[in-house]
């Protein structure tokens, strides 16, 4: 089926529009791969599909007898092999947590709507937008529901060389569960430096946690992190 000029065009204005409304839930939050960036790689990957499938317009004078073998799907493969490495530049991890891992699976979405697309599957790159918006919009409200393990160190320091004890049954008190523990003891004059990696659900708990700590006989300092 000859397919036209603006039939192209075409598939690379949806893939531009779908591109962009997956974007803007990005944008909305503030990340750095946002709107015009899933706009630029899906339009880019529709593209990309397209020129594979024309190649074979420009080698029309082989015959099926021809040594000559084209693969339009293999600047596919190179293409979502390439939106790998752009989906890595998006993850940043910090000291508390691992930021953009979702902008990341977004751009590795829209790379395969934009094939789609360029390949003319319409329904199925609309139907998959369609899917992805359902995701990062509501799903993030049923996500907010879903209890989940938070992760922290705390840093306790005490005079003298005390017995776990009272610290333990602080963590007992606030439902933690101790994942390691590391002792120190300074002498002279004699100190005691303990830090207990812990996981709980207690997300705002911090501050109320700290000043519990803080009124076992003995602490002098402690540190939340």
């Amino acid at each position: 089926m000859l397919i036209s000029e603006w039939e192209w065009i075409l598939r690379l204005l949806i893939a531009a529009v779908l591109g962009g409304v997956i974007g803007l839930e990005r944008e909305s939050h503030g990340r750095e791969a946002g709107f015009r960036t899933l706009i630029l790689v899906c339009s880019g990957t529709c593209l990309i599909m397209i020129t594979s499938l024309r190649i074979p317009e420009l080698f029309t004078i082989f015959t099926s007898d021809s040594v000559l073998r084209i693969d339009p799907a293999r600047i596919a493969y190179g293409t979502i092999t390439g939106i790998g490495f752009l989906g890595a530049g998006a993850i940043v991890r910090d000291k508390k947590r691992t930021r953009g891992i979702t902008t990341a699976a977004c751009l590795w979405v829209v790379a395969a709507i934009g094939l789609a697309i360029g390949c003319g599957f319409y329904y199925i790159g609309a139907a998959s937008a369609a899917i992805s918006i359902l995701v990062l919009y509501f799903l993030r409200l049923v996500e907010r529901l879903i209890p989940k393990d938070t992760y922290n160190s705390i840093l306790i320091t005490r005079d003298g060389e005390k017995e776990l004890a009272p610290l333990l049954q602080v963590l007992d008190e606030f439902q933690m569960k101790i994942l390691s523990q590391a002792i120190k003891v300074q002498t002279p004059p004699p100190m005691t430096e303990v830090e207990f990696s812990v996981r709980h659900k207690n997300h705002t708990a911090g501050e109320t946690i700290v000043r519990r700590f803080m009124s076992v006989p003995g602490v002098k300092m402690v540190e939340w992190k």
